[in-house]
């Protein structure tokens, strides 16, 4: 069982169903040498964008989730005045806030206990792939709303820059150059599913 972390827009995508992929750049990067991508001791053509991880070899030992992991869900949280805990994605963005941001102490996700965690994933596909490889499905997957309709050229303006958007948002500003979008990145691509508490096995580590 492993932690994940996950911003308070993703954290509600897969409340909600819509978020069941995501990418994580890979670190460090493949290096290109003559025609060949190299990681480790595996290699594979520069005209493959993406490569399926195999049981045994380098790329498969690096990659940081691996088929059949169980992820917790890292989130922003904070406790109330019971001393329970309360997430940030219960209360909306800082725009359409009901409550006043302030109304908690939030404490950023990556000092989130386990004991805390209230959602669960299962890891059912790994893949190491260029960022640009990313295909409009695959933006629906990984959350990203569409207000439009569902033709394809509706998903090559606003739902595909704001999925460029969310990425470069993740991204340091002193890495844009190695890991934004325009660098075209080689990335783990995750797929995953959510389950319950109980089939996680939380209650046996809590």
């Amino acid at each position: 069982m492993k932690p994940i972390l996950f911003n308070t827009e993703m954290v509600r995508a897969i409340l909600e169903g819509r978020k069941t992929v995501t990418r994580r750049a890979m670190k460090p990067q493949p290096e290109l040498v003559g025609r060949f991508w190299v990681f480790g001791d595996a290699r594979w053509s520069d005209t493959v964008r993406t490569v399926t991880p195999l049981p045994g070899h380098t790329l498969y030992n690096r990659a940081p989730y691996r088929c059949g992991d169980i992820l917790w869900v890292r989130e922003t949280w904070a406790k109330d005045i019971d001393g329970e805990f309360v997430y940030r994605t219960d209360y909306g963005t800082t725009g359409d806030d009901s409550f006043p941001p302030s109304m908690f102490k939030w404490r950023p996700s990556i000092h989130m206990p386990r004991e805390a965690a209230r959602v669960f994933l299962r890891v059912i596909d790994v893949r190491a792939e260029q960022l640009q490889n990313i295909t409009l499905e695959d933006i629906k997957r990984e959350g990203i709303r569409q207000e439009g309709g569902d033709r394809i050229e509706d998903w090559l303006g606003k739902p595909r820059k704001r999925w460029i958007d969310t990425w470069n948002g993740t991204i340091k500003p002193k890495e844009l150059a190695a890991y934004g979008w325009s660098a075209d990145p080689w990335v783990w691509r995750i797929r995953f599913e959510r389950i319950a508490k109980e089939e996680a096995g939380q209650d046996e580590w809590v």
